[in-house]
């Protein structure tokens, strides 16, 4: 019987969601712990003792875009202001969804990408940066926290260790 793709990624979707809601937690390389919260945010608790109040979005950026993207953002505080663009996009590129909150993420299965914007001297918007970004931990990938309006962001460490429930 041949293989249906509909099932296929019905299959896949299942994995990431299930991989997703596994996890109880997970460690960066300098020993902070992210602990999963029942709302879908994590907290996190540095080796240093302090704890940290979960922020809107918690991402991870493959380690090579990291200090791409630590770039960009830093740009914007010397020139002109920078802001950001999360999206989900289709099996073909294509953007499907503008991500505003964490509820609209609706199938971890798509790929999700962060686009930095920068404003030129005409006033029009160009693109700096565009990287692809995982809302599900992975090991070797850093951790890139956002807050809700998106002007307070945390580099994390790249995660070496998740907890699975």
């Amino acid at each position: 019987m041949p293989e249906n793709e509909n099932t296929t990624s019905l299959d896949k979707r299942s994995e990431a969601i299930d991989l997703y809601r596994g996890i109880k937690s997970f460690q960066t390389s300098h020993g902070s712990v992210y602990t999963k919260l029942p709302d879908g945010s994590f907290s996190r608790h540095k080796f240093d003792g302090s704890d940290h109040e979960p922020l809107e979005w918690t991402m991870f950026v493959d380690t090579d875009d990291t200090n791409d993207l630590m770039r960009a953002l830093t740009h914007g505080r010397k020139d002109k202001p920078v802001f950001f663009v999360m999206a989900e996009y289709d099996k073909d590129g294509k953007i499907i969804n503008i991500l505003d909150t964490r509820n609209d993420v609706d199938d971890l299965d798509n790929d999700f990408g962060l686009a930095v914007f920068k404003t030129d001297e005409n006033n029009d918007d160009q693109v700096i940066l565009q990287i692809s970004i995982s809302f599900v931990p992975r090991i070797g990938h850093s951790v890139f926290e956002v807050d809700s309006n998106r002007y307070g962001y945390h580099f994390g460490h790249e995660v070496s260790q998740i907890e699975k429930i």
